[in-house]
């Protein structure tokens, strides 16, 4: 069958290539044929706008002025040369569907990311990520709300138009609890909880890492505290720190990898600090020695589902003793074997 894929396919970070490519290869796999389907920016409600200079403050101190400058500098040179290393990947793996209504198409899948974010100033309201619009056949998979609650959802007086749509979609599944529980409250509905495509299937391909032993930090913001416990830790044990993704200036360097290699790092490094939900994933399918700070829901979720909620931290010293521990996989082996069966047969079902 001829498939769409509807989701933030050509935006230029790893988790969004990653669980857009992991769904086309599934579908690959099933044998059918994947396509993108283009899609329109809609209205954000209260979506945090992050990495902006606060100009209107006093320049008081001018060496530290200059120096900020010169570290944001270093931010958005590191933000154009992985947009740059991200979109040759794009242009060669995916296929860009011609018409945003998805004609022509068996099947349209809604999916997987924070679609339905109304926080996300990357998305919004976006009208196809709700299925309006498009006349093919849809479903949707492993969608999420994000930071956006059920509340936010009330106070924008937005419950009868999210209401409206999940009820015209006969098939839907989340990956996360809130979002379960968001889709009961307003349509009665329950919903499956399915993996992220990412953790669908193992078949990663590893490079050679000729790195001297390191300590990878995947983080989109960090505070003067992890950046403390992470320097300490890797002093003692003679560590290089390694950014990937995203520049820290406190790091030996970033790592900005075409994302068919982004594993390969994971799976090399000798410890990983992330507060990301796919630093949380790619830690997971590379058996890193990780720990995981949570700032969302999704990757507390994540982790407690698969065995391993004593990999959560809430403060970042706790980190030292879970490195020194390890991690035991032996649980969590059986739980992903369990849930990948569940969401494999979620796409296999509907699919037909």
């Amino acid at each position: 069958m001829k498939i769409g894929i509807c989701t933030v396919w050509d935006k230029h970070n790893y988790g969004s290539f990653l669980q857009a490519n992991a769904l086309k290869t599934i579908c690959e796999q099933m044998g059918h044929n994947v396509y993108f389907l283009p899609y329109e920016k809609g209205e954000v409600y209260e979506g945090e706008v992050y990495g902006r200079s606060d100009n209107s403050k006093k320049k008081s101190n001018k060496l530290k002025y200059y120096l900020s400058k010169v570290k944001d500098y270093k931010k958005f040179q590191t933000i154009y040369q992985r947009k740059k290393v991200i979109k040759k990947s794009v242009r060669r793996t995916f296929k860009k569907f011609p018409f945003i209504d998805g004609r022509n198409l068996d099947y349209v899948i809604i999916g997987s990311d924070e679609l339905w974010n109304i926080q996300n100033r990357d998305i919004g309201i976006c009208p196809s990520f709700w299925a309006v619009g498009l006349i093919s056949k849809t479903i949707v998979y492993a969608n999420s709300f994000g930071t956006s609650s059920y509340e936010d959802i009330v106070k924008h007086n937005l419950s009868e138009f999210i209401k409206s749509k999940l009820l015209n979609i006969e098939h839907i599944s989340v990956r996360d609890q809130l979002s379960h529980e968001i889709v009961k409250k307003l349509t009665e509905k329950t919903v499956p909880i399915v993996l992220d495509p990412t953790l669908l299937y193992d078949d990663e391909t590893f490079i050679p890492i000729s790195l001297p032993d390191y300590m990878l930090v995947y983080v989109h913001f960090i505070t003067p505290s992890e950046v403390r416990v992470i320097k300490n830790f890797a002093d003692q044990n003679r560590l290089k720190i390694y950014a990937i993704g995203n520049y820290l200036d406190f790091a030996e360097g970033v790592l900005l990898p075409p994302p068919e290699y982004f594993a390969s790092y994971f799976k090399a490094a000798k410890y990983v600090y992330t507060s990301t939900f796919h630093g949380t994933i790619f830690s997971l399918k590379t058996g890193a020695n990780f720990v995981s700070l949570i700032v969302n829901q999704k990757a507390q979720y994540l982790l407690a589902s698969l065995g391993l909620s004593e990999r959560i931290i809430f403060d970042p010293d706790k980190a030292i003793e879970l490195w020194e521990e390890g991690v035991n996989y032996n649980l969590y082996s059986q739980l992903l074997k369990e849930k990948r069966s569940e969401s494999l047969q979620f796409l296999e079902q509907v699919l037909v």
